[in-house]
């Protein structure tokens, strides 16, 4: 569908489906390498429309980008996902040169001395890929992070970061005057196969936070297996605070007896979700590379 409908179905072209619908069997039909394009002059249009249906989305609506090679720097918004990671890949096919591209990492959980929202080994797992793959990689955080905001009254906390290749941090002056509870913002290279994130590999369909909202009960039963007293913490949370992550119920609730996602079959992958550790010769797989455990959970957004 060429068409600017109403709503993202609008926004779909014919022969696209849902990742949620995908299988193994599922063919590839877009999936193919750029021709590289940087330094020819060659703007850089979407290949499905945007949308157009409202006064505002048409006032904003950017039809095209510049050539490539006219932007001084091109910063990937680097969550560790495979939705950012194929960004950098995308880009690195159509020809970027690594020295004109960016990692810019937010680690929601701000180095807080005791509570986490997010996976343990995701600031290392992206430490490793930025130098696996000799990208620059700029790290910010806000000070105590996701539960330091939650908790918080009065102002928020400054944002604090480390300008590539220096861990000495900078920080930002203070934050507003408001307290708003929820959710921050976070919210292969050739002869190289890099494994899906641990947390795909482990079970989990996205990697998303480690405790998102957006979490289905079978996500949310993972955390409890291999998280048990991060669980016990986010229910008392909810006790403390008077409201629940899910706008209808309690966290037991739920997650009720929903089977739990993880997958006990990739050993690395859970050491690694557990101890946080992740090195950079982690990075690529060695040999044939399999689908992540999480690839066809089902839930939309999961890897195809």
């Amino acid at each position: 569908m060429k068409g600017q409908g109403k709503g993202m179905a609008g926004t779909r072209e014919a022969g696209y489906i849902r990742d949620r619908d995908c299988t193994r069997d599922t063919p590839v039909v877009y999936g193919k390498p750029d021709k590289p394009v940087y330094g020819k002059g060659v703007p850089i249009r979407p290949r499905v429309l945007g949308r157009t249906d409202t006064e505002h989305r048409q006032r904003i609506y950017l039809g095209q980008l510049f050539p490539l090679e006219d932007y001084d720097r091109i910063v990937v918004l680097l969550s560790g996902g495979k939705d950012s990671v194929a960004c950098y890949y995308k880009l690195w096919e159509l020809g970027v040169p690594k020295g004109k591209m960016e990692f810019w990492h937010h680690d929601i959980d701000g180095k807080h001395q005791s509570r986490r929202m997010d996976w343990r080994c995701t600031r290392n797992y992206v430490r490793a890929l930025a130098e696996a793959e000799g990208v620059s990689l700029r790290v910010s955080w806000r000070k105590n992070g996701f539960f330091g905001e939650l908790y918080r009254l009065g102002a928020s906390e400054p944002v604090e970061w480390e300008e590539p290749g220096s861990r000495a941090a900078r920080q930002s002056r203070g934050g507003t005057e408001r307290r708003r509870p929820g959710c921050q913002g976070y919210w292969g290279g050739k002869g190289k196969r890099r494994p899906g994130c641990q947390e795909d590999r482990g079970g989990w369909n996205r990697c998303s936070c480690a405790m998102c909202i957006f979490s289905t009960p079978k996500l949310f039963a993972g955390i409890r297996e291999l998280y048990p007293e991060e669980f016990a913490l986010l229910k008392k949370d909810e006790e403390i605070l008077g409201f629940t992550l899910d706008n209808r119920c309690g966290l037991d609730e739920f997650v009720g007896d929903a089977r739990s996602c993880v997958y006990h079959g990739d050993k690395a992958a859970i050491h690694s979700l557990l101890s946080g550790e992740f090195s950079t010769g982690e990075v690529y797989a060695e040999g044939e590379w399999n689908y992540p455990a999480g690839a066809f959970h089902g839930a939309e957004g999961g890897p195809c």
